[in-house]
């Protein structure tokens, strides 16, 4: 009875690490699955991880580059929104000490510019003022024609208190788009 004991106690014995082997080979294809997403987990997130560091230095460069994108845009007018260009010569004939008034503003053809016409009075020195401050704006401008006539100042009684200059001025846009 030994000998069947024995060969029963070594099917068992068998059967058991038959058993074992399939679960540990169940185990071992589970757990190579798991890695496997996991790794593919881990480089979609590193992916994400480095579109979001991409994004946030884009900001960060976009932060940093403000003031020149600011100045730039003031240096060029655009064609649906002149106003900012007729504000700067509003106030560029305020600090010069002249009345300036704009008289026309035509776009070219093809948006190929802007032609601005402009009346200013003043003193012949404010009337330079002027002139060297429009020059010097950031707006790119060609200047087309001034011309400058002079006549007596008289004040509310009708005296001649100097002389008064107008200036008839036109200028082309440059940078305009």
């Amino acid at each position: 009875m030994r000998q069947g004991f024995s060969k029963v106690i070594m099917s068992l014995a068998l059967l058991f690490f038959a058993v074992s082997c399939a679960v540990f080979a169940f185990l071992w294809r589970s757990i190579s699955r798991n890695e496997q997403a996991a790794q593919a987990a881990e480089s979609e997130w590193q992916t994400e991880n480095s579109r979001r560091e991409e994004a946030k230095s884009l900001d960060a460069s976009m932060r940093a580059i403000q003031n020149e994108r600011d100045q730039l845009d003031t240096h060029f007018a655009s064609s649906v929104d002149v106003v900012p260009l007729l504000d700067t010569v509003e106030k560029l004939a305020s600090s010069a000490g002249t009345k300036t008034s704009v008289t026309s503003v035509d776009i070219l053809p093809n948006n190929a510019g802007l032609n601005v016409s402009l009346k200013s009075t003043g003193t012949f020195q404010s009337i330079y003022k002027f002139l060297a401050l429009l020059e010097n704006s950031s707006y790119e401008l060609q200047f087309y024609s001034v011309d400058l006539e002079s006549g007596p100042l008289t004040d509310v009684a009708g005296k001649t208190t100097g002389t008064a200059w107008t200036a008839a001025i036109k200028v082309n846009l440059v940078s305009f788009e």
